[in-house]
């Protein structure tokens, strides 16, 4: 317990109660200014990535990042402004900037904020948040090893997009005047590989990686990037076809990017959404219901239901190779343990 205040304080400079005195002290002034309704988001993050190629450091970034985000209702009219600046000045004229959109935009019957019976006011802990206290040195030495181990797979691998290692820890808190106030910390940690097979005209590059929110279930660097190496040459050779009518099947990585696509388009995120997590779903994901709009309501649905799964493989596919010349590779070095486990059905071998 006292291992993971610690690294909270590390990558986040308020707790989540001090966010939430913040929450209150914007819409408590939101009102105070004539407003019907107000909601604000206010989130903080922290991350270090980097990148090798060829052995090299190309890459050492270090990003820490805050934001308020403030939503006025005055009726049906709404106005949004936000600011990076937390102190108490510039959040009372950042509400004051919505306030004063708010006056002068038009009526929009469909603006406002979800009726508190919606709301979700206990939410479960989802177990979304492990910190990895990774070092610069020690991030470059992971993507070394994952380079170093795809270069070794084949002589025909003789060139690299590079290797990366990305550690990211977010926090949130959203606060309505309907009586909603809540949040969640997160993290994200991956390692990633992109090696280059052949060469001249005849070069295919694929890359791999491992993501999950503790870094301890992330897969081997070593195995990422010989898997990655194995995509890679089993592009070479490739042949086309002719026009034809068959049935098409994706791989998972990029059959997970197609349905994200459909359920998360700007056009209908939120009627979808609403029928994917029901009304009253424990968890953090009914956060999601009170959210006015932007772009974390997306993200919220996704944390969700990811934790739901129990952190499941959904980024470790099973197979790729369909449509092209060669075996077909399981990653089973890649996913280890995982794919034992009942409740990864797509880390399963195909029949």
């Amino acid at each position: 317990m006292a291992a993971d205040t610690e690294a909270r304080q590390r990558f986040f400079p308020h707790t989540q109660d001090e966010l939430k005195e913040i929450a209150s002290d914007i819409l408590r002034h939101a009102k105070s200014l004539g407003a019907t309704d107000a909601a604000t988001e206010i989130s903080e993050g922290d991350g270090l990535s980097v990148s090798v190629r060829r052995g090299e450091v190309e890459t050492i970034e270090h990003n820490r990042d805050k934001m308020v985000g403030v939503t006025v209702f005055i009726g049906n009219k709404r106005g949004n402004a936000s600011t990076s600046d937390f102190s108490r000045d510039a959040l009372k004229d950042t509400v004051m900037a919505a306030y004063n959109i708010a006056r002068f935009t038009a009526e929009d019957d469909c603006a406002g904020l979800a009726e508190e019976e919606l709301l979700e006011t206990e939410p479960r802990d989802l177990d979304l948040y492990h910190p990895w206290n990774l070092e610069a040195d020690e991030a470059v030495e992971l993507a070394r090893r994952a380079e170093d181990a795809a270069f070794a797979v084949s002589p025909q691998i003789k060139n690299s997009e590079g290797a990366s290692v990305s550690a990211q820890h977010s926090q949130f808190v959203l606060g309505t005047t309907r009586g909603f106030l809540a949040g969640y910390p997160y993290s994200r940690h991956y390692v990633a590989c992109a090696p280059i097979a052949g060469s001249g005209r005849n070069m295919q590059r694929d890359d791999w990686y491992t993501s999950k929110r503790s870094a301890g279930e992330l897969a081997d660097p070593e195995a990422v990037g010989r898997y990655a190496a194995e995509r890679a040459l089993a592009r070479m050779g490739a042949r086309g076809l002719d026009t034809r009518k068959v049935p098409v099947l994706f791989e998972a990585p990029l059959a997970a990017g197609l349905l994200g696509a459909f359920v998360h388009g700007d056009e209908r995120r939120r009627a979808v959404s609403q029928d994917i997590v029901p009304r009253r779903q424990p968890g953090q994901a009914g956060i999601r219901a009170a959210r006015a709009g932007g772009r974390r309501s997306a993200r919220a649905a996704r944390d969700g239901q990811r934790a739901i799964r129990r952190r499941g493989c959904a980024h470790e596919a099973a197979f790729r190779g369909e449509g092209r010349r060669g075996r077909r590779l399981l990653p089973v070095d890649v996913l280890g343990a995982q794919a034992r486990h009942a409740d990864h059905g797509q880390c399963r071998r195909l029949a």
